[in-house]
């Protein structure tokens, strides 16, 4: 296949026109096909709109003025001409009146292939490698900051690459909350229309955020939240991971199937605890269930704990003992994390000099290795190292952030699989 073709995505709904149109696209070696799950950055959008057409016109212009897609043809069975122009408003290069011929849609294809100047791309779309880190966070038990640290998380690796933050938790998604944004669609519309999710159409289900995260919010309707099944959850996964930026999914802390299908996708868990006799236990509960179901579930996953402070009655050591895992990360209890929340801004925005910031972009830097060629020579390292040593042995709002290991806000030397 020439490299230099024009990358085309189907999204029809007419199963034997889509057939029929493939074939054309197939025969025309000015363009190649992607297949369902390939990403499709820069590519031609053939598609056919839903009931809801208004709602898939905002859709299509939010993917064209992203780059998300590079044009559009729009196949439609309506001739109305205010919805015509609402069409090419919205992006749309080319208008395909339903019942089609496939010589217009040849003809189409060759008066957008004649005005376009092919750039040699490396491979194809579905070649892709997927570069960046796809992370869940979940709690072994609901209410342990696994949102405060999702939020952080993406804030931290956006400096980095682009990130997508999905909101699965249940049953109150609150993401949106900590990044003040507004958005027009959810998950809701992926479990609605699975059958429809393509890479176009997920794409243009995500908000914005100013500092750069694209955030899939969840639907706050208990009966939309009820749609989440195992098939959603993993249609919703597959296309966040498919890109090449950073993932970040906040789960809610029940390991049901559609969770586990969520899991299986990415390749870092971390699960949030207190240091606590009830959270060791469920904890426990929770590595039972993971290994249970797939071995290598457990295998991705890095404890994580939070509300930490000074006096701990139960240290790293415990939670070795008793979960035959490390702590991969401590977090303090600091109340600045409750005053970005109230504002409306990530902890690492608006704080990045607290404990709980300074530890999360520790973790952030150890989730980038490759970043870290960037911090070189000798004030690189000193900075390193004075932060470092700050860290461990400074005093905030009367707390003693403790210098050995189980402290809070470190980055434990047992974070292999980190």
């Amino acid at each position: 296949m020439d490299r230099q073709s024009i990358p085309l995505t189907l999204s029809v709904k007419d199963e034997s026109l889509k057939q029929a149109l493939a074939t054309a696209v197939a025969e025309n070696p000015r363009f190649r096909l992607l297949g369902r799950d390939d990403h499709a950055e820069g590519a031609l959008l053939v598609f056919q709109p839903g009931e809801d057409i208004q709602a898939d016109f905002a859709r299509l212009a939010r993917a064209v003025a992203r780059g998300v897609v590079r044009d559009a043809f729009l196949v439609t069975g309506c001739d109305d001409p205010r919805v015509l122009v609402d069409a090419m408003r919205a992006g749309a290069r080319e208008i395909l009146l339903l019942p089609l011929r496939i010589e217009e849609f040849e003809e189409a294809l060759r008066r957008y292939a004649s005005s376009q100047v092919l750039v040699s791309r490396p491979g194809t779309a579905g070649e892709a490698a997927a570069t960046g880190q796809r992370i869940a966070v979940m709690g072994v038990k609901h209410g342990l900051g696994t949102t405060t640290l999702a939020v952080n998380l993406a804030a931290g690796l956006r400096a980095s690459h682009g990130v997508t933050l999905v909101d699965m938790a249940r049953p109150r998604p609150e993401v949106p909350y900590f990044l003040d944004v507004e958005y027009a669609y959810s998950w809701a519309e992926v479990a609605r229309s699975p059958e429809r999710c393509d890479s176009a159409f997920f794409e243009g289900l995500l908000a914005e955020h100013a500092s750069g995260i694209n955030l899939l919010p969840g639907p706050t309707d208990a009966a939309e939240q009820a749609m989440l099944n195992p098939d959603v959850a993993e249609v919703i996964a597959r296309h966040a991971c498919a890109g090449q930026g950073h993932v970040v999914i906040d789960l809610s802390a029940d390991l049901d199937d559609a969770a586990l299908a969520v899991l299986r996708r990415v390749n870092k868990v971390f699960l949030t605890m207190e240091l606590s006799l009830p959270c060791l236990a469920a904890a426990r509960e929770a590595l039972k269930t993971l290994r249970a179901a797939d071995a290598a579930l457990a295998e991705k996953v890095n404890l994580v704990a939070v509300r930490c402070h000074g006096q701990m009655e139960i240290g790293a050591a415990e939670v070795r003992e008793v979960l035959g895992l490390p702590l991969a990360l401590t977090l303090p209890e600091d109340p600045a994390c409750l005053s970005a929340l109230n504002k409306g801004i990530p902890l690492l925005t608006a704080d990045p000099k607290s404990p709980y910031a300074r530890a999360v972009s520790r973790l952030c830097h150890d989730l980038l290795p490759a970043e870290k060629g960037k911090r070189s020579g000798a004030l690189g390292l000193l900075g390193r190292a004075s932060g470092l040593l700050k860290g461990r042995f400074s005093r905030r709002n009367g707390e003693k952030v403790a210098a050995r290991g189980e402290g809070p806000g470190t980055v434990q030397s047992g974070m292999g699989a980190v």
